[in-house]
Formats: structure tokens, C-alpha cells, sequence
């Protein structure tokens, strides 16, 4: 009796949309914790009963992607402001404002800004606001403002001027020349 009681529901089994076994073990659990070798992890599943197609990963639609700053040249200026300063980074789009400045759209990957006049040298961080909602609070950009004034370009060099170079503007201790 017991032979043909599992012969019933072997019969079962394969007439069941369970058929065939899984040849393969699925965790759910709230944390990645398993032993072994894991093929894939996911963080939004959906099975269907011996379904060959489950949902696609969420892809982020570029309306939403997060507006990141990687890089600022120059990362210091004089406290006196208005140096230009390019801000590098991702996801940038029209109305987006530099926390610090106004500016200028270049590609969604630029920002040129001119910085504020600040009080006292330091660093302070950079961030982006649009809407009054502020982007990169978690991982913001420096710019180092130090003691100084305006910067003019140097003189060409000559005699009286001798140590002095035709380099690009510069000053020499905050003075300008």
C-alpha cells in the first residue's frame, strides 16, 4: 500500500506546475549570510510557479539620477571671491544651482561658477540645491579659501622685474602687482 500511496503522489508531482524539482537552493533572508558559492543576489525578486521570466532589475530613470560633484579646478581662491571655479561631476541639469554661486550650464557634467567673497579663509564645503532640495550633502566638494586679494597678470619680464615670470595671473602674498 505505501508503494503505491508514493506512486500516487509521484503521479502528482508531475502533473503539478512544481515539476520538475529545483536543481538549485533559494535564500530569502533581509541580509546576504550564506554558505557556499552564491550565483546572484536580488534585492527585488518575483517568482512564479516554474516561471522561466521573473522582473527586471529597476533601472534608474535619468529624471532621477542624483547629481554628484567629483572634482573642483581650482579646489582654493582668495577670500576676496570671485574666482572661476569649474565644478566636474554627474547628472548635472538645467536649474541646478552651486550652493556658493550663481552659474553657468556647460554639459551635464560641468558647472563654472564664480565663488562667493567669505569673511575668513578655510574650507567650506560645495554642494548643489535645486528646488531647495540639496544634492551631495554626503559626500560634498572643498574649495580652501585663503587670505588675499584681486589677482592681476604679472608684467612681462624686463630688467626691474627680473625674477618675476610672464606666467599665467598670479599674486605674490596677496599684493598685487
Amino acid at each position: 500500500m505505501l508503494a503505491y500511496t508514493n506512486k500516487l503522489r509521484l503521479q502528482w508531482l508531475r502533473d503539478s506546475p512544481w515539476w520538475p524539482p529545483p536543481r538549485f537552493s533559494v535564500v530569502v533572508s533581509t541580509t546576504v549570510n550564506v554558505d557556499g558559492h552564491v550565483l546572484a543576489v536580488s534585492d527585488n525578486m518575483f517568482v512564479h510557479n516554474n516561471s522561466k521570466h521573473g522582473r527586471r532589475a529597476r533601472r534608474l530613470d535619468p529624471s532621477e539620477a542624483t547629481p554628484c560633484i567629483k572634482a573642483i579646478s581650482p579646489s582654493e581662491g582668495w577670500t576676496t571671491g570671485g574666482a572661476t571655479v569649474i565644478i566636474i561631476g554627474d547628472n548635472f541639469f538645467d536649474g541646478l544651482q552651486v550652493v556658493f554661486g550663481t552659474m553657468l550650464l556647460i554639459t551635464p557634467h560641468a558647472i563654472r561658477v564664480q565663488t562667493p567673497p567669505r569673511h575668513i579663509p578655510g574650507v567650506v564645503e560645495v554642494t548643489l540645491s535645486y528646488k531647495s532640495k540639496q544634492f551631495c550633502k554626503g559626500a560634498p566638494g572643498r574649495f580652501v579659501y585663503t587670505v588675499g586679494g584681486a589677482c592681476f597678470p604679472l608684467p612681462p619680464p624686463t630688467p626691474l622685474h627680473g625674477l618675476l615670470s610672464a606666467s599665467p595671473p598670479s599674486c605674490l602674498n596677496g599684493a598685487v602687482l
